[in-house]
């Protein structure tokens, strides 16, 4: 029996430019994102992940861009999720209630199990992503926060209970190390929590290319994300905004 196959693009925000990192460095200037938000309009994207990293590079420190976010919302025809800087259920309802159908959180559920409790109970686990960024170490998961500051040490059964109990509608796992690589999905490593999850598992980092996609599918894979394939066209990855999926 198949299943239905969702992928869908995450666009890199640092200040107000788009931009595509490296292993989460070096991050590259692509564009005006509301730009590519007019642009995905015209493909058939059914989603965009929208991912604010100027904390992690220091420019802009707790602080979530409201005018830039209202002005995407404004102009998507599609759902929109957002991550970066969601402190508290008064910044997460703020986000949902201008336009966003979800938040994606990180660090506040290393940091804060109160108030990541409380943005569920505000919002409910429906509209809240867990995206966890991690490395391979030793076969154990090693996970990072609060902009790569500080990382915890997993088995496979501690990243699963940490899943389980952080009441998330979605979890998004991102490998480090695969960002911006387009090699493949880490989903050799992932697929144990395909059967032990009621939530949808969104893979992210790496994909290449539709055959990468659809490797990680015929293991069992049902939601994806992805980035270079999407901002970046051709062997020597010159920038266009695309949808290698899209069908006229």
């Amino acid at each position: 029996m198949l299943h239905t196959l969702r992928i869908f693009p995450t666009l890199t925000i640092l200040n107000n430019d788009l931009v595509k990192t490296i292993g989460y460095k070096n991050p590259r200037y692509l564009g005006d994102p509301v730009n590519a938000i007019k642009l995905f309009n015209n493909k058939n994207v059914d989603e965009i992940s929208i991912l604010d990293i100027s904390n992690r590079f220091g420019t802009r420190e707790n602080y979530v861009n409201f005018p830039l976010l209202k002005e995407m919302a404004q102009e998507a025809f599609v759902p929109l999720s957002y991550g970066g800087n969601i402190k508290n259920s008064k910044i997460a309802e703020a986000i949902i209630n201008i336009g966003f159908e979800k938040v994606i959180l990180n660090s506040i559920f290393f940091e804060d199990s109160y108030e990541s409790k409380s943005i569920i109970n505000k919002i409910g686990s429906q509209s809240v992503v867990f995206k966890i960024d991690y490395l391979i170490k030793q076969n154990h998961f090693v996970v990072f926060f609060n902009e790569g500051k500080n990382s915890i040490k997993l088995t496979h059964k501690e990243l699963l209970n940490v899943i389980q109990e952080s009441g998330a509608g979605e979890v998004i796992l991102s490998r480090i190390d695969y960002d911006g690589k387009m090699n493949c999905y880490d989903y050799e490593n992932l697929s144990f929590l395909i059967n032990s999850l009621s939530i949808p598992v969104v893979l992210s980092h790496g994909a290449k290319d539709k055959n990468s996609i659809f490797e990680a599918y015929r293991k069992g894979f049902l939601s994806f994300t992805a980035s270079s394939i999407y901002v970046y066209y051709g062997k020597l990855n010159a920038v266009l905004i695309n949808d290698p999926f899209y069908k006229q």
